[in-house]
């Protein structure tokens, strides 16, 4: 299960983007991660200015899996300067079937390491408690304010930086 590069296409003029091909599977990825731009300010920012260029130069990477023919799962993960999870989104329809614990450990071995920096927002981590544990997760810390004023965020396995909206 990992992202499989399609055909290219021309990305639309977009000061985030310079005009250069962006393969397909970074578009449909976008059209199934946009609404976390609702949940995370400057998400769309990210994902044009920082996934898609690092995809490039391989210092990111987006694994995804299918099932009759949709994206059942998707994993975003970086190696350079750290090495972290980024994104994990499963579906409601697909959520159940192990499809986020198989992509992350995908996501492990691209990485290198058992134990990459990995976020969970407080309001979800009863979603993700089991995963996190089952990998072995090392519980960090919890910071308040990071993606946003009000927000928690569980760290697993490092750090986070100075907060994003200082």
């Amino acid at each position: 299960m990992s992202n499989h590069e399609l055909s290219m296409i021309r990305t639309p003029s977009h000061p985030l983007v310079a005009p250069r091909a962006v393969s397909v599977a970074s578009w449909s990825v976008w059209s199934e991660l946009r609404h976390l731009e609702g949940v995370y300010p400057g998400f769309y920012s990210w994902y044009w200015g920082k996934v898609v260029p690092g995809l490039s130069d391989g210092s990111r990477k987006i694994l995804t899996s299918t099932a009759g023919g949709a994206l059942s799962g998707i994993v975003i993960a970086k190696s350079q300067n750290e090495k972290k999870i980024c994104t994990v989104w499963v579906p409601r329809e697909f959520r159940g079937r192990s499809i986020a614990r198989d992509l992350m450990q995908d996501a492990l071995d691209w990485l290198g390491t058992k134990k990459p920096l990995f976020t969970v927002p407080g309001a979800r981590m009863h979603e993700f408690a089991g995963l996190v544990r089952d990998l072995g997760f090392e519980y960090r810390s919890t910071e308040s304010d990071y993606y946003g004023i009000g927000r928690i965020e569980h760290v697993f396995n490092g750090v986070l930086k100075a907060p994003l909206h200082a």
